[in-house]
């Protein structure tokens, strides 16, 4: 069954709670690797959340398969998950027009274009689906699915085993870093955790949103 390309999954990073133990110099009890393996599935949310996008490619070597529903409007569709692998299947007005591997697809593979973040529909496909050559699909739903390439690297690893390490080895202080105490009136200042570099690297896997 597809999913929601804006139902954001975790699971995708390969880090374990011992990797974090092993980062941050511990060797995680059963109870911890509990706690790690909750904190390191947030983090690996927040990620997506903070870049506006899937990074989950494969689950049990099963390719995960991601779904959108938009209102035709013409030729060029941008889809939210990215980079796109493969298109599975296009549905028109309730209507599979378009499945990978069929054999009586009204809409044929090269009646298409497939870039990195958009599908393109040739203007030569003509017939009941098309408003005209240059505008069709017009005011009708349109179901995407499709699948998404590998797109990130240990940088990203790097980031969710950090920020776990920091978030486990912080809970006694609500996950903030300690900068400052004063003392006569009594006040604790803390620092945002998630530092300049990691925001720089997150920062160039953001989608930006259209």
């Amino acid at each position: 069954m597809a999913i929601s390309y804006n139902d954001y999954q975790s699971g995708y990073s390969g880090v374990t709670a011992e990797d974090v133990g092993d980062m941050i110099g511990i060797t995680p009890t059963a109870k911890e690797i509990l706690v790690l393996d909750k904190i390191i599935e947030r983090i690996e949310l927040f990620v997506c959340n903070y870049c506006n996008r899937q990074f989950k490619t494969e689950a049990l070597a099963v390719d995960e398969i991601y779904e959108e529903i938009v209102l035709g409007s013409g030729v060029k569709y941008y889809l939210g998950a990215y980079p796109i692998k493969e298109i599975e299947r296009i549905n028109y007005d309730g209507e599979d027009i378009y499945v990978k591997d069929g054999v009586d697809n009204k809409l044929k593979a090269d009646d298409f274009v497939v870039m990195d973040d958009f599908i393109v529909f040739n203007a030569r496909y003509a017939g009941d689906y098309f408003a005209s050559d240059l505008y069709f699909f017009h005011n009708k739903k349109m179901l995407f699915e499709n699948t998404i390439k590998p797109f990130w690297g240990t940088d990203l690893v790097m980031i969710i085993e950090d920020l776990a390490g920091q978030r486990f080895q912080g809970r006694d202080t609500g996950n903030k870093d300690l900068t400052s105490v004063s003392t006569g009136t009594y006040s604790v200042s803390y620092a945002d955790t998630m530092s300049e570099a990691i925001k720089t690297t997150l920062n160039k896997y953001k989608k930006v949103l259209i």
